[in-house]
């Protein structure tokens, strides 16, 4: 694994306030956007192995292909076994948190309503990418 992160996330807005984040921790070249979910998926068929991300940061709710069927394909990849997958969301619901853990999902992590918060997300994943490979 590379030690990157893939933020997916169908809100451009989102994906540059994160992206802003990373680059705060001065960790920006670790990060790749993709605003749409069908594009992420064809962007992780087609990388390299040695250059897969470390962490994937998936929204729940997006449209046409939404963040647990991508969480589900993700899963059912030989290859992308050793990814993290993070679901990142707006939703608290516990059941949207319970059904993305049992479809595999190793972690799941409310949006947080400041800046402040974001950024100290943004480094709590990448010290998180720093550490230790997934356990696979």
């Amino acid at each position: 694994m590379s030690g990157r992160i893939l933020f997916i996330d169908d809100n451009a807005a989102d994906c540059d306030l994160f992206a802003l984040a990373m680059d705060e921790v001065g960790e920006a070249k670790r990060l790749a956007t993709e605003c749409n979910a069908a594009k992420a998926v064809e962007r992780l068929k087609t990388t390299a192995d040695a250059d897969l991300p470390s962490l994937i940061l998936l929204d729940l709710n997006m449209p046409q292909l939404n963040g647990k069927e991508v969480l589900r394909w993700i899963r059912s990849q030989d290859r992308l076994t050793g990814v993290r997958v993070v679901m990142f969301s707006t939703s608290s619901r516990p059941a949207d948190e319970q059904e993305c853990r049992r479809l595999g999902a190793d972690d799941y992590v409310v949006k947080p309503g400041s800046y402040d918060q974001l950024v100290g997300l943004a480094r709590r994943f990448t010290d998180l990418v720093s550490q230790r490979p997934a356990a696979n």
